[in-house]
């Protein structure tokens, strides 16, 4: 027992000696955000060589003028959410609701369009950005990294949104009649049903492109919709649930 006491203790004590920044856990998410920062910005370069703005440009963007996607953002911000108490939740959804109101307000004094955006979605933005502001200057210690990983994991689904759409772009731009000889043989033994949803798309005119559109930017939101019931605990437990396989290797 006493050897069993002294191994423990020394172990403990050499994890404890290890600096911060050495620790496993901390390289890994530093490879990580180095890693998806440098796709990004890559992407951006790649984007802007055929014409048109990637999605750092496009996420920048959207802090002043009318976002492609409002309910994405606010989705977003309710991921971040997960991290504060009811009465912070209640603020941060006040706030948002009040920076797009008054958004709404110049945008209709100015008599400026929305480009084909949502008219909501801005304050959303704001409030995670703020947010990050609040975590850096007020926040310390643990409070300070749940808040940071709150953020992290809005602008991570915000990410992912405008990366889908460049690579789209870039794809489209760079491999415009790319026919998949599988699911081309697997769409005709099932009778053409892509000819056929085209066909009804294009019949039903504006109406079935913006159903579309719609259905398209607010697939997140079903997946947001199941993350927010998994990270129910989260402001209780002031943490984020913990991966077992990770746990374990670590």
């Amino acid at each position: 027992m006493k050897n069993i006491s002294s191994q423990n203790f020394s172990g403990t004590t050499r994890d404890a000696e290890i600096p911060a920044w050495r620790r496993p856990r901390t390289i890994l998410w530093t490879v990580a955000g180095v890693v998806t920062l440098g796709f990004l910005v890559t992407l951006e370069f790649a984007a802007r060589h055929y014409g048109f703005a990637g999605p750092v440009t496009n996420q920048v963007r959207e802090v002043l003028y009318a976002p492609k996607s409002g309910g994405l953002l606010y989705a977003a911000m309710a991921l971040m959410m997960v991290v504060l108490t009811w009465r912070e939740r209640l603020i941060a959804v006040s706030a948002a609701i009040g920076v797009d109101i008054a958004f709404f307000v110049v945008r209709w004094a100015a008599d400026a369009d929305t480009a084909g955006g949502h008219p909501f979605g801005n304050g959303a933005l704001w409030v995670i950005l703020g947010a990050a502001v609040i975590a850096v200057t007020r926040r310390t210690g643990r409070e300070r990294v749940l808040l940071l990983k709150g953020v992290a994991l809005a602008l991570l689904l915000m990410a992912g949104r405008k990366t889908g759409d460049t690579w789209l772009l870039i794809t489209s731009k760079t491999r415009p009649a790319v026919l998949d000889q599988y699911v081309a043989t697997a769409d005709h033994a099932l009778g053409n049903p892509s000819w056929l949803a085209g066909r009804i798309v294009t019949a039903t005119g504006p109406v079935g492109f913006n159903f579309l559109d719609f259905v398209y930017g607010n697939l997140a939101v079903a997946a947001v919709i199941a993350a927010l019931y998994q990270l129910r605990h989260v402001a209780v437990e002031r943490r984020f649930p913990a991966i077992t396989w990770y746990a374990r290797s670590w």
